[in-house]
């Protein structure tokens, strides 16, 4: 497949969004014709010049420019998309561009996708119908745990649906603090968001180890809904001093900021790339404060910190703490060789190869007629104006009630 046609939203500082500049770019380095349908961001600078920047405003301007640029050419073309509103966009250019010869493809990367904690009942019935006109044999999965809970809660098979993991950009192993001094520094990195709950168990880590008079320091790089709750647990627990928020980490100073610490802990796609760099790296668990299943490299493929089904994490994050500081430096370093070979399964390009097989194997779909009627019911049920005004309605109240 010459042509790329990646789908999303705003690109700010997620793993999704990273993941998507990292792909874009790596294809359009291998000659392919890419473009990034997206509505602004601070990751947008990071586009290669080589890669065409669609910028929308709404979603009528985003559909247009989709399907102006899948038309342009008659060659077939790929279109990707990372989430269910994505997925939705995704129908209705494909619904509407010429030709009808774009395949969508649309990666699911996380267990809860489509079908969010919160989520109202009927958002997850829209969301499974969007599912469902992208085809279910066009789904990819991160992790056969993703997988898994689609086939549970859709009660559908998604053999042929394949396991494609987050991509990661390949590098030499880079981190070198194995001798490093007191106090032990360690870091993380992400969006504060709900099933993040090792930020809010980092406090308590942090006062255990001061208290046995274990000397570190924990810096959090991210923001989200859950800072509050993090920044009650510090205040709590008295380690303003040693566990510091950090506010977001530009994704361009990622690998730099995070050679200058011991550990990291975390999930998701800035553990991988952590271990990619080779620091030692202890996988956080999905909804856990304290729970790990290990470091990174031990996790099964594809899996960047999800539960694993029947098994409870099998470590807690302070003993994996407590036990890197008594490594000696050589098993601190062979720790580090691990964790990087064990990232460089994840390098972009095996992966960008498994997503261009899947392309050129799959049909380009169903009716269009159903791709449109299913991103237009999605589209007025979540984007009209009456749906709009609702929801300014509710961020409005709150501040009413302030004042």
């Amino acid at each position: 497949m010459k042509r790329w046609l990646l789908v999303y939203g705003p690109l700010g500082m997620g793993g999704i969004e990273t993941l998507i500049v990292r792909l874009a770019n790596h294809l359009a380095s291998e000659g392919k014709d890419v473009a990034v349908l997206h509505s602004g961001g601070e990751n947008v600078p990071l586009l290669s010049p080589d890669v065409t920047p669609l910028e929308y405003a709404s979603r009528q301007s985003a559909i247009g420019l989709g399907s102006r640029w899948l038309g342009r050419e008659q060659a077939p073309a790929a279109l990707i998309s990372f989430d269910p509103i994505s997925a939705a966009l995704g129908l209705a250019i494909e619904a509407v561009a010429p030709g009808g010869h774009a395949v969508h493809l649309s990666g699911i990367y996380h267990p809860r996708a489509f079908f969010m904690d919160g989520e109202r009942a009927d958002r997850r019935w829209l969301n499974r119908m969007v599912a469902e006109a992208v085809g279910f044999e066009r789904l990819f999965f991160m992790n056969e745990e993703s997988r898994t809970e689609k086939q549970r809660r859709w009660e559908v098979a998604l053999d042929r649906s394949p396991i494609i993991p987050v991509p990661v950009e390949e590098r030499n192993r880079q981190w070198s603090r194995a001798a490093s001094e007191a106090p032990l520094r360690i870091v993380s990195v992400g969006r504060l968001t709900d099933f993040k709950q090792y930020n809010i168990g980092a406090s308590s880590i942090v006062r255990r180890l001061l208290d046995d008079g274990v000397e570190v320091s924990w810096d959090i790089y991210g923001d989200g809904a859950l800072e509050p709750e993090v920044r009650a647990a510090i205040d709590r627990q008295g380690v303003s001093k040693q566990l510091r928020l950090c506010g977001t980490l530009p994704y361009a100073q990622l690998a730099s900021t995070l050679l200058d610490y011991d550990l990291f802990v975390g999930l998701g796609t800035a553990a991988l790339e952590a271990s990619m760099l080779g620091i030692p790296t202890i996988a956080a668990t999905d909804s856990s404060a304290e729970g790990s299943y290990g470091w990174f490299h031990q996790l099964p493929f594809g899996n960047l910190g999800e539960r694993q089904e029947g098994k409870e994490p099998t470590h807690r994050i302070e003993q994996l703490i407590r036990d890197y500081r008594a490594m000696p430096q050589a098993d601190r370093m062979t720790l580090s060789q691990d964790l990087h070979s064990g990232a460089l399964r994840y390098a972009l390009p095996g992966v960008a190869r498994q997503l261009e097989a899947l392309a050129d194997a799959a049909p380009s779909g169903g009716a269009p007629h159903a791709k449109r009627l299913t991103s237009m019911l999605y589209g007025l049920l979540t984007d009209s104006l009456p749906i709009r005004m609702v929801r300014a309605l509710r961020q409005a109240v709150p501040s009413s009630n302030s004042r």
